[in-house]
Order: C-alpha cells, then structure tokens, then sequence
C-alpha cells in the first residue's frame, strides 16, 4: 500500500470533491480518479458514493479514512524524529 493513495483518499474526503483534491494535491483530476480506483480495486469496494456535485465516504469509505490519518501521523511522526537525529548528528 503505497502513502500517497491513503493521502488522496483524505484530500478527497476532506474537500468533497475529486477536483477540489487534485488542487490540493498538486494533481491533475485524472489523477485523483486513478488513485481512488486503485484503493478501491485493492479493497474490493466501493469507498467513496460519487454524487453528482460532491462525493461522500461510504462506510468502508469512513473507516479507512479514520485509519488513513493514523498511519499518515505516524508517518509524520517518524519524520520529525529523523530530522531531529540528523540535527543532532551535525
């Protein structure tokens, strides 16, 4: 499981939009759509309801994003003491 497809179903869920997301993200929509695919061929479900001006998480959706931030914390965790070692290192 790559980060960056558990970084876009954040933005995406977070801006309600796959548009909104790909600005987020720097990305183009096509993108976006790619990587939602992706996660949803990996899980085998639909996480995300498409509607026809928003896009909202589907149960499975809602709890993978819950454990998305988590693991994305712990990622962002695991970088600020690696900096810090190499700070004190120097």
């Amino acid at each position: 499981m790559e980060l960056v497809l558990l970084r876009t179903l954040v933005a995406v869920h977070d801006a309600g939009s796959f548009t909104d997301a790909a600005a987020r993200l720097c990305v183009t929509q096509s993108a976006v759509s790619r990587r939602i695919r992706q996660l949803e061929e990996y899980y085998g479900l639909p996480l995300l309801e498409r509607g026809s001006e928003s896009v909202a998480a589907t149960p499975a959706g809602r709890l993978l994003v819950d454990k998305a931030r988590e693991i994305l914390e712990i990622e962002r965790q695991l970088e600020d003491n690696v900096a810090a070692h190499k700070l004190r290192d120097r």
